[in-house]
């Protein structure tokens, strides 16, 4: 999971997580993932954005 935090003094008190989204084999972090989160902090709120296991994966 990476936190991406607004500045205090912009804050607002909400917050959203995001799961990116993709295929079986990978996630799209930066398109799904970092992007909207840097648009979710410049509004002032707190995005969370996970990083979870696909079915494709070799494991």
């Amino acid at each position: 999971m990476t936190v991406f935090r607004p500045p205090a003094d912009k804050s607002n008190g909400t917050a959203v997580v995001i799961f990116p989204g993709g295929g079986h084999r990978m996630l799209v972090y930066t398109a799904e993932g970092y992007a909207p989160a840097e648009y979710f902090v410049r509004q002032g709120i707190t995005a969370f954005v996970i990083k979870y296991r696909l079915a494709g994966e070799e494991g």
